[in-house]
């Protein structure tokens, strides 16, 4: 089997395409004969680029268990932003169902849904670098963020305050993130006691 990950491999595959086809012009056949082998060669290179427009170093059942690794929830960003607001003496839920979007973090009563987004997953800055990516990723994360986006209105709508930590965010200034969402909890849950 070829190896498609390696550029010079592919590169030498297609390059035999091209001299077998021009080989082909050297032998004595007729235009029709030329034009049914010539149509073969063209799927022949469009069933190859197809198969192997995304160049993996692993097969596809190594790819497969490997992403089936990935958390969706419990995340290393999420337990360290967990362990901050202990230490700061809140315990929100997590993990919320009854929430579009389920939030990863919620403050029922000062009403805060609070997201711990990857940066790949969520597409942090993504118009920036979504050229990168093959067609099923860049579908895949735009998706994602069409989704975050709606589940965000529809929080805002029903009165909550919704943030979103990136992770960059929090292994950059986790302490300004903290003070952010604690500060308005704080805010909102005095707000909503001066109603009641």
């Amino acid at each position: 089997m070829l190896d498609v990950s390696d550029e010079e491999t592919v590169s030498k595959v297609t390059k035999g395409f091209d001299y077998f086809a021009a080989s082909l012009a050297l032998v004595v056949m007729s235009k029709d004969e030329i034009a049914v082998e010539m149509q073969r060669l063209v799927e022949l290179v469009d069933k190859f680029r197809e198969t192997h427009s995304m160049t993996d170093i692993m097969t596809k059942e190594k790819r497969s268990a490997l992403m089936s690794r990935i958390k969706g929830k419990d995340t290393g960003p999420e337990l360290v932003v967990a362990r901050a607001f202990r230490s700061a003496g809140y315990r929100p839920m997590r993990h919320y169902n009854a929430l579009p979007g389920r939030p990863d973090f919620v403050f029922i009563q000062a009403r805060v849904a609070v997201f711990v987004d990857g940066d790949f997953w969520h597409g942090w800055r993504f118009p920036l670098w979504e050229h990168k990516l093959t067609p099923f990723w860049r579908d895949k994360i735009r998706k994602n963020r069409e989704r975050d986006q709606r589940n965000f209105r529809k929080l805002r709508n029903a009165g909550w305050t919704v943030f979103r930590i990136w992770e960059h965010q929090i292994e950059h200034d986790l302490e300004a993130c903290m003070e952010r969402i604690i500060s308005r909890v704080v805010d909102r849950a005095e707000k909503r006691t001066d109603f009641d």
